[in-house]
């Protein structure tokens, strides 16, 4: 009888095949399609990157990228915490609330939010009910709506990755906690977060990178207006209203570079670098 072996080196082609034809191949011609016709000079590539609106749009981006994962990793870091602490039906029923969150499509939360936070949404109701005087204002179309919204669908993220890294480690660390007698602040401070920092940075980094291109949340909740102006947007925004698709190549050039230029200085910071390898070697070893 004749076995069936697995050629690992013709499987280790699939994924690089994968990564070649579905990213590489895509971002070359879109560097190819904005280089295109621009002659020696590189000052068409620079004016996308330091001219109103583009440089506004990337500060825009770049502090709400910031601020989500800063947002994220904070309320991610008190639920998984509570998770470990709580009984095993409660445990389930908040994880199960966290996947289903995911499951429901980025539109139907982000027109959630709308209906929260516009001038006759559920916040300006309650405070009416309370402040018979009260003025309604809209909470919409701002940086702080976006942010909000972004936070709520990325979120969920950063808790399955801390969650993922301590799951395995709770039979041992709370009855250790337990045993010594530890308050709630030290088994927080000195037992509870040094076992998710590695997880806690991969997942605020993760969080960083996806919120550097997002658009639909930015775009329902905030419509560009004022600092809430993201560069998706306006790469949108110039190849679907204006039909300028160099335009929009070139914008799409500077945001890869921008991405890599921070990608690279977040490696370089001692603490991010020292967690992110710590993470790795962690995840090898467990191979």
């Amino acid at each position: 009888m004749k076995v069936f072996v697995f050629n690992e080196r013709k499987l280790g082609l699939i994924p690089i095949i994968f990564i070649i034809i579905g990213m590489i191949v895509p971002m070359l011609f879109l560097v190819f399609y904005a280089s295109r016709d621009s002659g020696k000079s590189a000052e068409p590539l620079l004016y996308y990157i330091i001219k109103e609106p583009y440089l506004s749009s990337f500060k825009n981006t770049l502090i709400i990228s910031l601020k989500v994962s800063f947002w994220s990793m904070i309320i991610s870091t008190f639920i998984t915490y509570s998770l470990t602490v709580l009984h095993n039906k409660t445990q389930s029923l908040i994880l199960f609330a966290v996947i289903t969150s995911m499951w429901l499509s980025i539109l139907v939360r982000s027109y959630a939010w709308i209906l929260i936070l516009q001038k006759n949404g559920l916040i300006n109701s309650l405070i009416s009910l309370v402040y018979t005087d009260y003025e309604r204002v809209s909470l919409m179309y701002n940086q702080t709506s976006v942010i909000i919204g972004m936070v709520h669908i990325l979120c969920p993220y950063i808790i399955l990755i801390q969650w993922t890294g301590i799951k395995d480690r709770i039979k041992s660390l709370v009855p250790v906690a337990n045993t010594i007698g530890a308050s709630s602040s030290f088994y927080f401070f000195s037992i509870f977060l040094p076992s998710t920092k590695k997880h806690l940075a991969l997942g605020g980094v993760l969080v960083f990178i996806i919120s550097l291109g997002y658009f639909i949340t930015p775009l329902l909740l905030g419509q560009g207006s004022g600092n809430s102006l993201m560069v998706a947007m306006l790469i949108e925004e110039r190849i679907n209203t204006f039909a300028n698709w160099k335009v929009g190549a070139l914008i799409s050039v500077n945001l890869l570079v921008v991405f890599m230029v921070v990608l690279g200085g977040i490696l370089t910071v001692p603490v991010f670098n020292k967690l992110l390898l710590g993470y790795l070697n962690e995840k090898s070893d467990d191979l």
